[in-house]
């Protein structure tokens, strides 16, 4: 027993390593380890790995050497973790929000809110299909627009040769663009007294008349498409206001951005005092 207790521990660099280190060096984890907020803060869903090396950034970041610091930068990343989900919890409420009105068997909603954004046009939206400005990017309403374009187009080449008789009805339905042309076999024409029209009596007259219609809807569509980020901003603005959410949703984060200045005004002081106190005592010393 005795020689055993005698027996000299070999050489670790390791060891040597650990006695070396001090001070901030030897603690600077103890926040992601023993963490006071980590089992309150982390809910179980959540990444626990991205929580510990949130604190420990924020450690590397502001070095705290006493427990009270080491506490205060916790409670830093707490703030900052709970923002991060106040973040998420927004959107994900607004996108059920939006979900919900898009969808909706209640078309006059949908046509308000593209009529409250193109004010400089009242009245010349009559089919809004806000699900898909909602959705779209610069690349798909591009070609939307020259699509639409092209229809126009074409209406506009086969109305002039209509009324200057260089076309038959006949011709004409069959120099229709593919989608027109389906949208022309399927109308229903009537007249003043609401009788409808037999379709083999159809002449040029009500086709030129109805290439005219089809043209300025046409041409309300584009001017819907060239405006769907200020629809896309209506339709959002009237999802949350009316819940009252965007209130709720401010107050929350103002909470939180008052505690996490408090948090940093008492870490910095705290550091300047540790600083100041150190400098008088290596003054005293010297």
């Amino acid at each position: 027993m005795k020689k055993l207790a005698n027996k000299k521990t070999p050489n670790n660099d390791n060891s040597k390593n650990v006695v070396k280190l001090k001070g901030y060096a030897l603690s600077k984890h103890n926040a992601t380890k023993h963490g006071v907020f980590s089992k309150n803060t982390v809910m179980e869903w959540e990444s626990k790995e991205d929580y510990e090396s949130l604190v420990e950034r924020l450690v590397d970041e502001y070095q705290p050497k006493q427990i009270t610091e080491r506490y205060l930068v916790e409670e830093l990343a707490s703030v900052m973790w709970r923002k991060n989900r106040l973040k998420y919890a927004e959107r994900a409420r607004l996108q059920s929000s939006l979900n919900s009105q898009v969808n909706s068997k209640f078309g006059d909603y949908h046509n308000k809110c593209a009529d409250d954004a193109l004010l400089l046009k009242e009245g010349g939206v009559t089919d809004s299909q806000v699900k898909r400005h909602m959705i779209s990017n610069q690349d798909t309403t591009q070609l939307e627009i020259n699509k639409l374009q092209e229809a126009i187009d074409c209406c506009s080449n086969l109305v002039k040769k209509l009324q200057d008789e260089s076309l038959t009805y006949e011709s004409a339905c069959d120099s229709l663009h593919s989608d027109i042309k389906e949208e022309w076999e399927a109308v229903r024409m009537y007249d003043d007294d609401g009788n409808q029209y037999d379709s083999t009596n159809l002449t040029s007259e009500d086709l030129e008349d109805w290439l005219e219609r089809q043209k300025k809807s046409y041409e309300e569509k584009i001017y819907q498409l060239k405006n769907r980020e200020q629809i896309k901003h209506q339709v959002i603005g009237s999802t949350l206001i009316p819940d009252g959410y965007t209130d709720q949703f401010i107050r929350c984060e103002n909470h939180l951005d008052r505690k996490f200045e408090k948090a940093l005004s008492m870490l910095v002081k705290l550091q300047e005092l540790r600083s100041t106190n150190n400098m008088s005592l290596r003054k005293s010393v010297l």
